[in-house]
């Protein structure tokens, strides 16, 4: 006997019904009003899942989720039984969603022995999903004269062989209509759909660009100025009357003119309700950007504590505009257990060329640490440009004089008369890559910094020695909590006769800390005077992992792992050598950022490094 006919469903109006059914789902269903008393729900499982995650399911569920292992201070919630069997055709109408559409669930309630509490587990059978078999996608002659077919379809979210999803569908959908757009077609529309045979788990895709007119950039209207000059803004703007319409055009003008820093907002939008015929059948359309201004200047004071600084008192003066052309000045006092500090930067945005600026800083201060009492005047002069959203770096000229006070010790005998006063100078060089959206709280993304500076002796500095440091930072979300680890390395090379003992107290490199490895109080891991003070090294290396996990509400907690040396000689890393120590802390969020505190024990350190640290400051320790 034959069987039943090939089930065809346009994705569409597939796509229509499950939007109907998602959103209305509890409404259909709706959950009791819980008891005042009742049977707790222990725990809540998924087996059979693999396609989809318990973060997609959960939400769907009006039976309500007890609390995870990280939060321990959270009340188990009372089951609300009649609620298994909705709840599993909900998970079966999101798997439809994802391509799966003979997924089958089935609840299951574990009861204890007493009948006070439950453990609900869903049994999925997901089964075979179906796969896009064919995809024909039409494009009309006129977009193909100077352009080939794959430049629209290569690349789509959804290709043969892929699962037949509604969210691929739709990214695909959305993806094509972006590359009509950022050719002139923000008109465009994309007509036809998709066969899903559901009995032979195949999907044939057959879709048709209607172009719709070529549009073109109109005349630009900038509103919102009080204060900036028109002009200042108009260099920002890379769009240009009669261009094509384009999508990255917009995107950079508005990047452009928020590197300024001198507008609290920008919007750069079509104002296609004033559009004007062109020639040819093409339509014009005025565009309009719209600034807010910040204020041209302010002053910022600030007040904290940590454990490494102590006390730490800070004012600034920061002007946005300075002298016109959208220069930057920027003013500062800091005052500190370790450091009093005065420091100045301007910078000049266009320095040359768009997206590269000149930056020129000093500062004049005192250092006061736990490896040497200085003087110090740095400051340096650079060039430093973006290489697109991920990529920046900088190239310049540094130059740093020291005079360190009294330090005596073993110091005097393992450096080379470490109090005298040393000038130096040379070529800065530094790169970075980052996809950290936050660097106070990141919680995906990575970042990598590399700095190199040779220093001179050839033209005038006082010791010869190449300065190399790298740091290194990822962050990966597993659900709510996040998985973060860092590398930071570090090597002085001397060169041109001098030697590593030759280098100055303050150029050498230290660690240990809240910001680096926490079993140990400031500076102090790593070679010491016969009184315990640090005299630093010539290469540093240090690790973390951390585990970092909501408890309830703004409050998380950490877990790590830290692990660093310091050597004498450079490139003296020895993974052998590596002290660890091990900790847990709390975090607690604020506008400012976290606010951290952590214990820390060191597990293969010196009798003399202590036992447990205590750390205490805003912001993650990377």
């Amino acid at each position: 006997m034959p069987g039943p006919p090939p089930v065809r469903l346009v994705a569409i109006a597939l796509a229509l019904a499950l939007a109907a059914c998602a959103p209305d789902a509890l409404a259909d269903d709706p959950a009791p009003e819980p008891e005042a008393s009742g049977p707790i729900l222990r725990a809540l499982r998924f087996e059979g899942v693999e396609a989809a995650k318990r973060g997609e399911l959960e939400p769907l569920l009006a039976t309500p989720v007890p609390p995870r292992w990280w939060q321990p201070f959270t009340a188990h919630p009372v089951f609300l039984e009649g609620t298994e069997d909705p709840d599993a055709e909900r998970i079966a109408r999101h798997y439809r969603t994802l391509g799966y559409f003979e997924t089958k669930v089935a609840p299951e309630l574990l009861w204890s022995a007493d009948g006070g509490s439950v453990e609900l587990v869903f049994h999925v059978e997901e089964g075979e999903p179906v796969r896009l078999v064919e995809r024909g996608i039409e494009i009309p002659p006129s977009l193909l004269t100077d352009r080939e077919p794959d430049h629209f379809v290569d690349g789509l979210p959804l290709a043969v062989g892929d699962v037949f999803s509604l969210d691929r569908y739709e990214a695909a959908k959305k993806e094509l209509l972006a590359r009509l757009a950022e050719i002139g077609r923000p008109l465009a529309s994309v007509e036809g759909g998709a066969d899903v045979d559901v009995p032979t788990h195949e999907a044939r895709l057959t879709w048709r660009v209607e172009p719709g007119p070529q549009v073109r950039f109109g005349p630009v209207r900038v509103e919102g100025l009080t204060r900036t000059d028109e002009s200042l803004v108009r260099r920002e703007i890379t769009l240009a009357e009669g261009d094509p319409y384009s999508l990255s055009a917009m995107r950079e003008t508005r990047t452009n003119i928020q590197v300024l820093r001198i507008f609290r907002s920008v919007i750069v939008r079509p104002r296609p309700e004033q559009a004007q015929p062109g020639g040819d059948g093409e339509v014009v359309w005025p565009m309009e950007v719209g600034v807010a201004e910040r204020p041209p200047r302010s002053v910022r004071l600030g007040l904290g504590w940590g454990t490494d600084h102590h006390l730490r008192a800070q004012a600034g003066y920061e002007q946005r505009n300075w002298l016109g052309g959208a220069r930057h000045l920027d003013t500062s006092v800091l005052w500190s257990s370790l450091e009093r500090t005065l420091q100045a930067s301007v910078t000049q945005p266009h320095f040359l060329a768009r997206r590269q600026s000149l930056r020129i800083e000093n500062r004049l201060g005192q250092e006061l640490t736990p490896a040497y009492d200085a003087e110090r005047l740095q400051g340096g002069v650079r060039i430093a440009r973006d290489f697109g959203e991920r990529w920046s770096g900088s190239l310049g000229w540094a130059w740093s004089w020291s005079a360190v006070g009294d330090v005596g010790g073993r110091a005097d005998r393992l450096l080379d008369d470490p109090e005298r006063r040393v000038f130096l100078h040379g070529p800065r060089l530094t790169v970075r890559r980052s996809t950290v959206a936050n660097p106070l709280d990141a919680r995906d993304g990575s970042r990598v910094d590399l700095s190199v500076t040779p220093w001179l002796p050839g033209l005038g500095s006082d010791v010869g020695f190449t300065a190399i440091e790298a740091h290194a930072a990822a962050f990966q979300p597993v659900g709510p909590t996040v998985v973060a680890g860092r590398l930071r390395l570090g090597t002085l090379q001397p060169f041109a006769g001098s030697s590593a003992d030759e280098v100055p107290l303050p150029e050498r490199l230290y660690s240990g800390g809240g910001s680096s490895v926490r079993g140990f109080s400031f500076w102090r891991l790593g070679p010491r005077r016969t009184d315990g003070q640090p005299i630093g090294g010539a290469s540093v290396i240090e690790v973390s992992a951390e585990l970092r996990f909501p408890i309830r509400g703004a409050l998380g907690g950490v877990t790590f792992v830290d692990a660093g040396q310091v050597d004498l000689e450079p490139w003296g890393w020895k993974p052998r050598d590596l002290t660890y120590s091990v900790g847990a802390g709390l975090r607690y969020q604020t506008p400012l950022g976290p606010v951290r505190l952590d214990i820390a024990h060191p597990l293969n350190a010196p009798e003399d490094a202590g036992t447990t640290w205590f750390h205490f400051s805003i912001g993650q320790a990377f």
